[in-house]
């Protein structure tokens, strides 16, 4: 039993340190790093998380509850433009509170496969059905499609994390411009270029968070 409740203890600092590492330099920071702030050998970490990508994924289990908390919120929400502005609000304030979890999600469905993936994500059913409800309640630009959602959101996540170092707060002025352009009234046709795909935007998150690799 002692052994077991180290075991656990251990992870919990690996995945404690492994997020505060990953958020101060990235998804790419060192995993020496993360062993030396943590005070265990290589071995230790490798053991339970044989790849980087394990630890990704058990740090967004980790925090799956806190997600599905969120979800919840924003699925409780029967105006459709406070459902969607809500939807932004919390992605950019999950990306102040936390960058690695919020580049983590933003990255879990890119991929060759992303888009059948997406059409079992609950974040992206959400996203769907939030902009379907701001369309039937006349909330929003006529052309606007969940995919230009997707795209703003990982336009302003990507950017947050470099505006709070800087400028704590900005993000907020930024994200106010951008639902502005979302509103029907008075706002100009988009231009005439095709919709992004759920495919499309699982390709540009995967170039934008793997150009390294």
């Amino acid at each position: 039993m002692a052994l077991r409740q180290d075991a656990q203890r251990n992870r919990r600092r690996i995945l404690d340190v492994a997020r505060e590492v990953f958020t101060e330099q990235g998804l790419d920071a060192p995993l020496v790093e993360i062993t030396r702030r943590a005070g265990i050998g290589d071995g230790t970490l490798y053991r339970r998380f044989p790849t980087r990508a394990d630890l990704h994924d058990a740090l967004r289990e980790d925090s799956r509850e806190s997600l599905e908390r969120i979800h919840q919120e924003i699925e409780s929400i029967e105006d459709g433009w406070t459902a969607l502005v809500t939807t932004f609000e919390r992605a950019c304030e999950l990306t102040v509170a936390d960058r690695a979890l919020g580049e983590l999600f933003a990255i879990e469905n890119a991929g060759d496969d992303c888009a059948e993936r997406r059409r079992h994500d609950r974040s992206h059913r959400l996203i769907d059905d939030v902009v379907a409800r701001a369309h039937r309640q006349g909330a929003v630009h006529p052309d606007l499609t969940s995919g230009d959602v997707h795209i703003a959101i990982t336009a302003l996540t990507v950017l947050i994390p470099a505006m709070e170092a800087v400028t704590p707060g900005a993000w907020r002025r930024q994200l106010t411009f951008v639902l502005n352009g979302l509103r029907p009234t008075g706002a100009p046709a988009p231009p005439d270029v095709p919709a992004i795909t759920a495919a499309q935007h699982g390709e540009i998150v995967e170039r934008l968070f793997h150009r390294r690799r």
